[in-house]
C-alpha cells in the first residue's frame, strides 16, 4: 500500500475472530496488511466501537506519533478521506 508508506503510516485491521479465520479472509481478500485478533472484542470496547446490542462497529482509526486518537469514521471511509486525515496531521 505505498501511498500509506510514503506517509510513513502503518495500516493494522483489528478483528474478533479467530487466527484462522483472519488468516483465511486475509488470504482471500489479498490484504497487505496485519490483522490482529481481537478476542473479546476488549480493543474495541476501549475504542468505543461496540454495539449497544452487541457485535462491532467497523471503525476506522488514526492514531497520531504520541499514540492518541487524531481521527475517528465509523463504517468504511474511502482510501482518499483516510489519506486526507492523516496528511492534516503531518501538515
Amino acid at each position: 500500500m505505498p501511498e500509506y508508506e510514503r506517509r510513513n503510516t502503518q495500516v493494522v485491521a483489528l478483528n474478533p475472530g479467530s487466527l484462522a479465520s483472519h488468516q483465511k479472509w486475509a488470504q482471500a481478500a489479498g490484504f497487505p496488511f496485519p490483522i490482529a485478533v481481537d478476542a473479546g472484542s476488549k480493543v474495541a470496547a476501549a475504542y468505543g466501537a461496540t454495539k449497544a446490542l452487541g457485535g462491532i462497529q467497523r471503525s476506522v482509526f488514526v492514531i497520531d506519533k504520541d499514540g492518541q486518537i487524531a481521527w475517528v469514521r465509523e463504517g468504511m471511509p474511502s482510501t482518499e478521506e483516510i489519506l486526507a486525515a492523516i496528511d492534516s496531521l503531518n501538515a
